[in-house]
This record gives C-alpha cells, sequence and structure tokens, in this order.
C-alpha cells in the first residue's frame, strides 16, 4: 500500500490545495493512503489561522485526503527549518513512503540539486552567513546574502521564493532521515482542472477581508460560506487581548517568553505606547535583524502564555511519547490506522482526555485564545469534538 504524505496549512483550504490532493491520488493510486499534517489554529508565519482547524480538516478530507493530523504546536511556532524537520520526521513516523509539496516553478530535481549543493558546501557557506550576521543582518536576510556571494550562477531557479524555501527545507530534513522519503514537487497553476482561478492563500485572506462575496470561485463551498458569513479571523482582532498583556508585564516577565532574545523585550515595551493596530505595531517592531515573522511569533507565544522554559521541556517530552490528535478520516484512512497503529509507535487519538491535556497543552491554549476573538464567531474547538468522518 502506497502512503503519502502533504504538509499543509490550508490557510484557507483552495482550488490550488485541491489540485495538489487530486494530483497525490494519482500518484498513490484509488487504493493509497494521503495523509495530510496540518497546522492546528496556529499557522507557521506566527498567526492564527483565518478559518479554524475543522472547518479545513473537513474541505481536505471531501477533496481526497484520507487522514487529516493535527501538527503540534511545538512544530507550527517554529521558523521554517525547525518546522519542516518537526513534520518531515512525523510523516516518516505515520508510515509515509513519499511526501509531496508545492513549489513556485521549480521542479523537485532542481530543489534536490541545490540541496546537495549545500550540502557539499556547508562549510563555505555557514563561513559567509556567519560574517553577514556579524554585521546584523537577519538570518534569512545573512543567508540570502552569502549564497548569491558563493553560489554557482547558473542555478536554473530563484531558491528564495517563499515555497521554494520551505521545499528546501523539507528535502533537507528528509536526507537527514535514516530512510529518506521520495520526494514529489507540483508547481503552482493558475486554474484548477475545471479553469477555475487559483489563487495564493495571502490573496484569499486579503479578498475576505474586502470581499468575501468574491471569492465563491477561489475556495470550496464550505470554505466560502464560512469566509461569507463569519468572515476571516486576523490577528488585528486579538490586539486588545495581546496589548494588554504586553502593557502589564515588565520587561523581565516579558523575556522569559518563548522566542524572546537579545534584550527583544525593551523594544517590545518601547513600540509599545502609540500604537493603536497590531499590524501598526509589528511593522514598528521590525529591525534589520529580527523579520516580521519572528516578531510575530515571539508576539503569539506571549499571547498564548508560553514561557521558554516550558517550551522546551515540551520539545523534549514529545519524542518520548509522540501523540497527535486526529481532526478528520476516510474509510480508507480509519482502516489504514486500524490496521498499522499499534506498530507506528505514535499515539493517534481522537477523544481528548484529561491524561492527555497535559501534553497537548499548547494546542489546547491556543484552541481557548481563538476561541475569545470578539469579531468572529468561532465554534466550539475543544468540547465534543470528535474527528470528521467522510465516505468517498
Amino acid at each position: 500500500m502506497s502512503v503519502l504524505g502533504i504538509i499543509c496549512e490550508y490557510n484557507p483550504f483552495h482550488n490550488g490545495h485541491a489540485c495538489q490532493i487530486n494530483y497525490g491520488r494519482q500518484l498513490i493510486g484509488s487504493e493509497g493512503i494521503l495523509i495530510a499534517l496540518m497546522s492546528g489554529n496556529v499557522v507557521q508565519r506566527g498567526e492564527f489561522a483565518c478559518i479554524d482547524k475543522w472547518t479545513r480538516a473537513a474541505a481536505a478530507c471531501q477533496h481526497g485526503a484520507d487522514l487529516v493530523i493535527e501538527l503540534p504546536l511545538l512544530a507550527t511556532l517554529q521558523s521554517a527549518d525547525y518546522f519542516a524537520e518537526f513534520s518531515i520526521r512525523l510523516l516518516s513516523a505515520l508510515g509515509c513512503q513519499s511526501f509531496l509539496y508545492g513549489t513556485e516553478t521549480a521542479t523537485d530535481e532542481q530543489l534536490r540539486q541545490i540541496v546537495d549543493w549545500q550540502e557539499q558546501h556547508h562549510s563555505l557557506l555557514q563561513n559567509h552567513i556567519q560574517a553577514q550576521l556579524k554585521q546584523g543582518k537577519a538570518y534569512n536576510v545573512a543567508f540570502q546574502n552569502a549564497w548569491q556571494e558563493v553560489a554557482p550562477k547558473n542555478m536554473a531557479i530563484n531558491p528564495f521564493s517563499p515555497n521554494h524555501l520551505l521545499g528546501l527545507q523539507y528535502l533537507s530534513a528528509n536526507a537527514k532521515l535514516p530512510q529518506p522519503l521520495k520526494s514529489y514537487a507540483l508547481e503552482r497553476a493558475k486554474v484548477d482542472l475545471e479553469g477555475k482561478p487559483i489563487l495564493s492563500g495571502s490573496a484569499i485572506r486579503q479578498q475576505a477581508v474586502a470581499q468575501p462575496n468574491s471569492l465563491k470561485l477561489a475556495v470550496p463551498m464550505l470554505v466560502a460560506q464560512m469566509l461569507n458569513n463569519h468572515g476571516p479571523v486576523t490577528m488585528e482582532d486579538y490586539w486588545p487581548f495581546l496589548r494588554y498583556k504586553l502593557t502589564v508585564s515588565s520587561p523581565s516577565e516579558l523575556a522569559t517568553y518563548y522566542g524572546a532574545k537579545e534584550g527583544i523585550q525593551n523594544r517590545l515595551k518601547e513600540k509599545l505606547a502609540e500604537q493603536s493596530t497590531y499590524s501598526q505595531y509589528i511593522s514598528d517592531l521590525k529591525t534589520k535583524r529580527w523579520s516580521y515573522n519572528q516578531f510575530a511569533r515571539l508576539l503569539l507565544s506571549i499571547l498564548l502564555n508560553i514561557k521558554d522554559d516550558e517550551w522546551r521541556q515540551a520539545q523534549d517530552a514529545f519524542w518520548h511519547e509522540p501523540n497527535l490528535r486526529l481532526l478528520a478520516f476516510s474509510s480508507r484512512g480509519q482502516a489504514y490506522l486500524n490496521q498499522n497503529n499499534a506498530n507506528l509507535g505514535l499515539d493517534i487519538w481522537s477523544n481528548l482526555r484529561k491524561n492527555r491535556e497535559d501534553s497537548y497543552r499548547f494546542n489546547l491554549q491556543a484552541d481557548r485564545v481563538y476561541q475569545l476573538n470578539p469579531e468572529v464567531k468561532i465554534a466550539e474547538q475543544i468540547r465534543a469534538r470528535y474527528p470528521i468522518t467522510y465516505s468517498p
């Protein structure tokens, strides 16, 4: 049996994601198992998802995923390299033999050539990165500058497009596995199989704020109805809560949260005084060494009350007894778990019991705060929530 994994956020689920799942199904056949390892209510850029995880999981299952499993917050509130390594390890643990990822224009072979070159010239590249960091550059800028200084000029693609960067991280993490998975890349398309437009997730999120009724052709009906009836969740919705937390916390307390370093707590306080919106505040926070996404992840850890020492303890504990929440499944997916769950070495669960709350506490905190949204009506995320079932 072929088992293929997709690491995803589906923020929100759109026509491009439907095409990706369809392509994945072609790769593994009708009897294969497609596993979507999906971010919960927090996504990797350091924001809450625009639509809740249950709605996104339902859309994925309706379009061909057999299992939708929640990616722990320990992965989703991380930079791209840690996010990719955590996710690839989990796909391997879930029994996947292959994985599929999206790119802008690159093929899998082109990206693997870049990964191979980086591995062969690791010391040279790291020396140039360190030189850039000493000049006060943020790591992503330092890496890009170093690459442009030392990499061959005849590379066929730009490795710094967002999807290319994440694809490179997936491939790099996969190469470290004792038994690497087969990798497949799918280039971004402009229209789906029915000729409907494929907009990017960011374009859809922006359009959902300004013109929610205009998205019917770009996303499945379930997603369009959710955006139209309730509107997208944005970080601006939570700004009053975050601003209060930043206001009453001392600099020394802010320094204890996950992601705080280099005395950044003082800047958090200095830039707070006159800002009336989340976007204005985070824009003023940016420095040469700190990117937007780094600040976004730090601010979310403050909002969720995640301390650095608790985070590190949870990281160590997870891989000793890894456990994952099942969000949705098809009849094929259910049969796969029934046959293989005992051999996977994972606790894949559907019912949140008291004995699981400690290991699940960061995702639980995120769900609880997510539901506090004062602008968007969000369905219950915790109590009496069981996996969504779908029969293809």
